[in-house]
């Protein structure tokens, strides 16, 4: 065999020939942070520029309300608050919609040419043959009674209570 392809080449003098300033084994991998520990020395961080002791506190406002989280509600409240969409306002107000929607799904006061006189005339008459209102056949008369401040307060208790 050829013992120069066996093992690698190093002179006499026990020195590479080849020198790098690269490290011999792979630098240390910087440690994740794990919930709890300190966020180190904050006088070293705030004496850094541009603004980052300011980011800094808000991650760890940011950090100290997500581990506050409770229940399953308060933490995916947290995480939508942040990430969904923020809503926008309205570029048409409310009651210009509401007025211009009344316009257009009630009965003109004078029925123009192009409409349907007879269908009007005829839709009339089957509102007025209506019901004003179901038999509620329920043991409490659930459906027709008008639900109290009492109850929606209570239903909020009960909600907020069980973190729904």
């Amino acid at each position: 065999m050829f013992p120069a392809l066996l093992a690698p080449e190093i002179p006499l003098g026990g020195k590479r020939k080849v020198h790098t300033e690269l490290f011999e084994s792979s630098p240390p991998r910087p440690q994740k942070w794990k919930a709890g520990e300190d966020d180190g020395d904050d006088a070293d961080r705030n004496s850094q520029h541009r603004g980052r002791a300011k980011v800094y506190a808000l991650q760890a406002g940011l950090r100290k309300e997500l581990l506050g989280c409770k229940t399953h509600k308060e933490f995916w409240d947290f995480v939508r608050k942040r990430t969904d969409a923020r809503p926008r306002k309205a570029k048409v107000p409310l009651e210009g919609l509401s007025s211009n929607f009344k316009a257009r799904l009630n009965y003109p006061a004078v029925v123009p040419p192009t409409f349907n006189a007879e269908q009007l005339a005829f839709n009339k008459r089957m509102a007025e043959e209506l019901r004003p209102g179901l038999v509620d056949s329920s043991p409490r008369q659930s459906y027709t009674r008008d639900i109290t401040i009492e109850e929606i307060e209570a239903m909020k208790r009960h909600i907020i209570s069980h973190g729904l």
